[in-house]
């Protein structure tokens, strides 16, 4: 049985695990945000948006069995999807049940849809910026740099317009590529959460992210930038205070226009709706109007690929382990008191040999 929800799930906060009220799920149709996704051996460049003490962390079931497909649905219905579990702290007196849990729902290894920690967070996408003749000879650079790389700029994607009332307009436009990034703390969130230790801001630079090895062995490695002067948000380092910009400004009014909540997004991962949609065969999901998109919205292939597949072992959460887990998400271990800052690595903020940021 469900509860009437009456209040917004409290989720954990990354770095000090503050505990904030997520805002409440919003629309009726699932939000429409791009998962991260990078193959085994390929890379990202990407610039984060949220910073290690604004990271939300929950428990989150992977891989889990989608039911069949509505009648007459015509898209792409995803064979499994990732989904928040129902039984986290954040939905106490939200939520007395979880279907996934109840039901014993079962992986593709055949493994129970246990829930492990997820991390979440914001970041842009970014793209390589090679000098060209064309920008010789309008003067914008100088000859030897023809062929060679002058910096990143954010991604853009095509998107449908909408009009004022939320309907199709029959024509696209762009929006930068912002990203949902959600991994495990121990084979992504925790080598960030080291170099928020060194740098007090991980939103400072453009990193290179590498994926190596498949499932439960697919680890993320990040190499930084230099720092962008005309990019950190808001932070103190060294007693000088960094003031926000006016091209950090940019992110912001870009998540406001997309409407990008990282509470809701979870909070209606969680949802009746969301559940009895493709998950719950005895649940009959909301109906909605213009037919039914809901799916080919949280079916990307961004969605559809896990970031990450724990081990057997790695499934099984008791409160020790979870405790464990988030100290490892807050760069901690027991006993320890804040991360001590380390000495700069070499691969850490390795020198982007003066590159900068292309507008």
């Amino acid at each position: 049985m469900t509860q009437q929800q009456t209040q917004a799930p409290q989720f954990r906060k990354g770095g000090q695990a503050a505990q904030e009220a997520a805002a409440a799920q919003q629309g009726s149709r699932f939000h429409r945000t791009p998962y991260l996704s990078i193959e085994e051996g390929d890379q990202e460049v990407l610039r984060y948006l949220t910073d290690s003490d604004d990271w939300l962390y929950v428990l989150q079931h992977a891989s889990v069995p989608t039911k069949n497909k509505p009648e007459g649905y015509t898209g792409n219905w995803p064979s499994s999807m990732p989904a928040v579990c129902r039984y986290d702290e954040a939905f106490k007196g939200i939520y007395s049940d979880c279907y996934i849990d109840d039901a014993g729902l079962q992986n593709q290894w055949g493994r129970p849809c246990k829930p492990t920690v997820r991390v979440w967070a914001l970041a842009c996408l970014r793209e390589e910026v090679v000098g060209t003749k064309e920008m010789f000879q309008a003067g914008d650079i100088q000859e030897g740099q023809i062929g060679k790389r002058l910096g990143f700029r954010d991604q853009m994607r095509d998107v449908e317009e909408r009009d004022a009332k939320g309907e199709p307009t029959g024509k696209k436009t762009q929006e930068r590529a912002i990203v949902l990034v959600n991994f495990a703390p121990n084979n992504y969130f925790n080598a960030l959460n080291s170099i928020y230790s060194i740098y007090g801001t991980v939103c400072d630079r453009d990193y290179v992210v590498k994926r190596t090895g498949e499932g439960k062995d697919a680890n993320y490695d990040h190499i930084g930038y230099d720092m962008t002067d005309n990019l950190h948000p808001a932070f103190e380092r060294d007693g000088k205070q960094f003031e926000e910009t006016e091209s950090w400004g940019r992110y912001a009014k870009a998540i406001a226009e997309q409407g990008i909540d990282l509470g809701a997004i979870m909070a209606e991962r969680a949802s009746d709706d969301f559940y009895a949609r493709f998950f719950d065969p005895t649940k009959t999901p909301e109906p909605r109007g213009g037919g039914d998109s809901s799916s080919s919205s949280t079916s990307s292939s961004a969605q559809a690929k896990e970031p990450s597949v724990p081990s057997p072992a790695d499934n099984d959460v008791d409160p020790e382990k979870l405790a464990e887990m988030r100290r490892r998400v807050r760069g901690r271990s027991p006993g320890s008191a804040e991360p001590e800052t380390a000495p700069e690595p070499a691969s850490v903020g390795a020198s982007g040999g003066g590159i900068g940021d292309i507008d």
